[in-house]
């Protein structure tokens, strides 16, 4: 493998033509009209235009992407995560062409990237799954049959979509009342975003953790746990901070999910990276949810803890190589995280206005590396001077602390943001910053509802800032003098 073409942008195209540099490896990056002069273009020892800025007109172009890598005459292409990366038509589009896809087979793909499948597997497996019903709905009567489903699962309850996730074509529902339209919607987006409408209904559980195992296999028939992450810090459904190992699990419960999701992974064959996820709730009882069949934004954690290298094993994985012989696998020794790492999205965006995109140009970026002895990593797809638009994800970076214990990771990731200097844009900075705090998360216990009882807060406080300042202007505009000059006495 002497030459792979990157089918994505951002931060994990710069990611991954780190690895390959290391590997000595040539890399072809694709860009868009809107990602003419990225970051991402520099990484790599090529590029190719693919397409306008719109995603369907170049990421998502399965044509665009196969056109340019057998002009550049590529040995295999890498997805990334996001667009075309869990896209069972794109492999095999590969496959016609002779070209390796950097990930799992086609059929492995639809066997654990469609949730419904991914579940109805599990199942089979006895692998514990929430209460679920796909959602098919075409009249005033199928709506009537899909209300008393619901009602069999009890509410609140989510509606997901069974193609995509990421949080789209996602909504939560608190009542029959809210089905209908919950459901168009959600089915619309879904088509959107993953070209595929179908979409299930899933019981809501409260309180729950999101838990995920890191798993890879290979063409030999081996899979391979690497430990655990919690995400369950989530805003509108998308993880924001991410941390390994996940605290406060007993032996017992992480072994039995290790145990599942390497299960789910040989059933399907699979070769290459791929992370189960699991809800877990208060009394440590898992759920399976379901298969990501690819590497995820939040691998970085996970090889801070291993000291391992996630792109290098999906390359390995894809030439063949029996990863029984390739370290962290060698010698059969179980694998021990050490210390913790905790990672933070740092997005273009504005929490106190619904997590709306902020776009324009970056004046500024910079982030100090904390005085403490923990490791800042820094993965970025973006340089002061970028522009960020909003055709695509806001995403700016992950920054990434490894510490020798937890609480020393997350204190040293509450120093950098801090410390950071970031001028032309607004960010979620604060919002990170407000997780890492609250007593939940510094206590080991992030759950599903902490984000939304946070911004709850932060919507109320803002209220009363507003509400104070509102009345400090009032009080401003009255006349000086009248009851002693307090214009509340009256």
């Amino acid at each position: 493998m002497n030459k792979i073409l990157i089918a994505n942008r951002g931060e994990i195209a710069c990611r991954i033509a780190r690895t390959c540099r290391r590997l000595g490896i040539k890399t072809v990056a694709v860009y868009s009209d809107a990602d003419s002069r990225a970051m991402h273009i520099g990484a790599c020892d090529e590029a190719i235009h693919i397409g306008a800025a719109e995603t369907k007109r170049s990421y998502l172009n399965i044509d665009a992407v196969i056109s340019a890598a057998k002009k550049c005459r590529a040995d295999a292409v890498h997805p990334g995560y996001g667009f075309l990366s869990e896209n069972p038509a794109f492999v095999e589009a590969l496959d016609k062409e002779s070209i390796t896809f950097i990930g799992p087979s086609a059929e492995a793909m639809r066997a654990l990237g469609d949730k419904l499948k991914a579940k109805a597997l599990a199942k089979k497996l006895k692998i514990p799954v929430s209460p679920s019903v796909q959602a098919e709905f075409s009249d005033s009567r199928s709506l009537k049959h899909l209300e008393q489903q619901a009602a069999k699962i009890g509410f609140p309850l989510l509606i997901k979509a069974a193609g995509g996730g990421g949080g789209r074509g996602m909504r939560k529902i608190e009542s029959a009342a809210q089905l209908g339209d919950a459901l168009k919607s959600a089915s619309r987006e879904a088509q959107a975003f993953f070209g595929d409408a179908t979409i299930f209904l899933e019981k809501y559980i409260k309180q729950a953790r999101h838990i995920e195992v890191q798993v890879i296999g290979d063409q030999h028939g081996n899979v391979f746990d690497l430990l655990d992450r919690d995400c369950s810090s989530q805003r509108n459904h998308q993880k924001v901070i991410e941390e390994a190992p996940a605290p406060n699990i007993s032996a017992k419960t992480r072994s039995a999910m290790y145990t599942a999701a390497r299960k789910l992974a040989k059933q399907a064959k699979y070769a290459g990276a791929a992370t189960v996820e699991f809800l877990l709730d208060a009394q440590q009882n898992f759920y399976f949810l379901e298969v990501n069949s690819r590497l995820q934004v939040e691998h970085p954690v996970t090889e801070e803890i291993l000291g391992i290298d996630l792109v290098e094993l999906q390359i390995e994985a894809a030439k063949g190589a029996n990863l029984k012989k390739i370290f962290p696998f060698r010698g059969g020794k179980t694998l021990k995280p050490k210390g913790s790492a905790i990672e933070c999205r740092l997005c273009a965006e504005k929490p106190v206005q619904g997590f709306i995109a902020s776009t324009g140009k970056i004046h500024a970026l910079d982030l100090q590396a904390p005085c403490s002895p923990a490791k800042l990593r820094f993965d970025c797809g973006f340089r002061s001077g970028d522009r960020i638009s909003h055709h695509y994800d806001s995403l700016l970076g992950k920054i990434i602390l490894h510490a020798k214990s937890r609480d020393g990771a997350r204190l040293a990731a509450l120093e950098v943001l801090r410390s950071s200097n970031i001028v032309g844009i607004e960010t979620n900075s604060a919002f990170l910053e407000a997780i890492l705090a609250s007593a939940d998360f510094a206590q080991g216990n992030p759950h599903l509802a902490l984000v939304p009882s946070l911004l709850d807060r932060i919507g109320q406080e803002a209220a009363h800032r507003k509400l104070a300042c509102a009345l400090h202007m009032v009080a401003a505009s009255l006349p000086q003098g009248r009851a002693g000059g307090d214009p509340w006495s009256s």
